[in-house]
């Protein structure tokens, strides 16, 4: 039986280094029960792409059994070279579509910046477009540029996520599912033409048919969507149900109140540039989005960046976000593989 097999068979994580042909491997966090840390020999600097060939099948099993793998050891990579691994290593590269914030698509397709929001502000644990019908699978972060001070990218295990949101919460969740309301035209928000990446209304209107979602066109050239989604999912691999869904971070509730008093001001719920309701249009209690917060935050796990670091993520499994940090930050991100969250299970 194979080291990797072994694996896949549970056995738990060891605080010892293990050597496998061509990299090493240990925990990525202390007392985590998922997440790994694998280096690369020496000679994958020279070749990453080669080196990622050769090894790719052990790296993806490791990845499915771990949920994260943070790789280093493979040196400067080209937006290209970034690319070409994680197609190898992980799932073919998608665009990055229904974007609901900005980034920076750099020179390659389906390479994008981590992320362009500002730097004072923490991004909330998430997964990549986990209020879509089609899911990205798994999700890539090179380094280029560590920050000075703080600037990590917790991890939280959906597996375990799932056990501590309060049971009366997660009950209500997937017994009524979600509403997300989304309005463009507000300077907090891509307009349209950036979420769907056309100028074209009718590309629009075929976009939100094809993946299920409501929409109208205001008066004022601006777009509504209505879309109901499920709260969780059941990864298709291991089976097991993972809390699943972006409610603490486009509720009203977590809107800033100088915010909400600068721009929003009498403005009704489903006219926000994002809300979330129950399924049935009805409101989330602000409680319940406070206990999905203190949840994600009771279950951060952060490592420190280096330089030419690259974490790949079961974007299925394993939620990640971004601290607030001082100084210089570059991250590239690459998104592949479509989880269809409607299909059925």
């Amino acid at each position: 039986m194979s080291r990797i097999t072994k694996l896949k068979k549970g056995i738990s994580h060891s605080a010892a280094v293990e050597q496998f042909d061509g990299f090493t491997k240990q925990p990525l966090f202390v007392g985590a029960d998922f997440g790994v840390t694998i280096t690369a020999e020496s000679a994958a600097m020279a070749d990453p792409i080669g080196w990622s060939k050769a090894h790719g099948k052990n790296v993806h099993d490791l990845l499915d059994v771990h949920g994260a793998l943070l790789i280093r050891g493979l040196g400067a990579l080209a937006p290209s070279a970034f690319k070409a691994v994680f197609e190898v290593v992980a799932n073919r590269s998608l665009p990055y579509d229904h974007r609901v914030t900005e980034r920076t698509e750099v020179g390659e397709n389906n390479v994008y910046t981590s992320t362009d929001h500002p730097a004072t502000h923490d991004l909330p644990m998430h997964h990549e477009l986990s209020f879509h019908r089609h899911i990205a699978e798994h999700i890539a972060f090179y380094c280029l540029t560590p920050s000075r001070e703080h600037g990590s990218t917790p991890l939280s295990d959906g597996y375990q996520l799932y056990g501590t949101i309060p049971e009366e919460v997660r009950r209500a969740f997937e017994m009524r599912d979600l509403l997300y309301v989304r309005n463009t035209g507000s300077p907090i928000t891509t307009s349209w033409q950036q979420t769907f990446q056309t100028d074209d209304r009718t590309d629009v209107e075929k976009y939100c048919d094809l993946h299920g979602m409501q929409y109208r066109w205001k008066d004022n050239g601006e777009l509504q969507t209505l879309d109901r989604k499920p709260s969780t999912l059941r990864h298709p691999r291991s089976g097991r149900r993972i809390w699943c869904n972006h409610t603490h971070l486009l509720h009203l509730h977590t809107y800033p109140p100088e915010l909400v008093r600068r721009l929003f001001s009498g403005c009704a719920p489903m006219d926000l540039p994002h809300n979330v309701f129950f399924g049935d249009g009805h409101a989330i209690p602000d409680e319940f989005v406070d206990a999905i917060g203190t949840a994600y935050v009771a279950s951060a796990h952060r490592f420190v960046w280096q330089a030419c670091d690259l974490l790949l993520i079961d974007n299925l499994r394993v939620a990640h976000g971004r601290d607030r940090y001082d100084g210089e930050r570059l991250l590239h991100v690459v998104m592949g593989g479509l989880f269809d969250r409607m299909s059925p299970a």
